[in-house]
């Protein structure tokens, strides 16, 4: 039996979008929504500079901030793992900031900082490289400051399960995720 969960008294970062603040708005800046179930935090992370994608799970505390572990992909296949400790705030005009302290598996540390978006227009479904290029262009309107890889905090595009993926899940029915490890 798991413990009550109570609503939050901090901002609610449930289905909200978020764009990592970067020096160079014109290079693009990765970007994606956060979701909540409790407790628990998740993430996709979507292309923008060079990230091609990643993935954040963490824990909700009761002071609204959460901890996390991510992993990334670049454009050029470097993978980035690490943890962070992420604090969501309202700014002055009532949209959520997020300031992450993060510790890279490599030793790496910093902060960085995420704000909200409004959503892509279109939405980011699908496999195609126009309704990628879409949701990009959408996110990237936004600006600021930070470091590219400094937030592990953002979001990836959800695909459909491939063909081969889907032969394996078939193959082992009696294993978690059908044969998924």
């Amino acid at each position: 039996m798991t413990a009550a969960f109570h609503e939050p008294l901090f901002p609610d970062i449930d289905g909200v979008w978020f764009q990592l603040e970067v020096d160079d708005p014109s290079a693009g800046a990765p970007y994606g929504q956060y979701h909540r179930e409790g407790d628990l935090v998740w993430a996709e992370f979507y292309a923008g500079g060079t990230l091609r994608s990643g993935r954040l799970v963490g824990n909700l505390r009761a002071d609204g901030s959460f901890d996390a572990a991510y992993c990334l992909i670049s454009l050029t296949g470097e993978l980035i793992s690490g943890e962070c400790h992420s604090v969501p705030e309202f700014d002055a005009q009532g949209n959520i900031t997020i300031t992450d302290h993060f510790r890279r598996s490599d030793g790496t540390t910093g902060t960085s900082q995420i704000r909200q978006i409004p959503a892509p227009v279109g939405g980011v479904s699908g496999d195609s490289a126009q309704s990628r290029a879409g949701a990009r262009r959408s996110a990237a309107q936004g600006g600021g400051r930070g470091s590219e890889w400094g937030s592990p905090c953002l979001v990836l595009q959800r695909r459909d399960v491939p063909a081969e993926r889907r032969a394996a899940r078939a193959e082992f029915p009696d294993t978690p995720q059908g044969g998924m490890r």
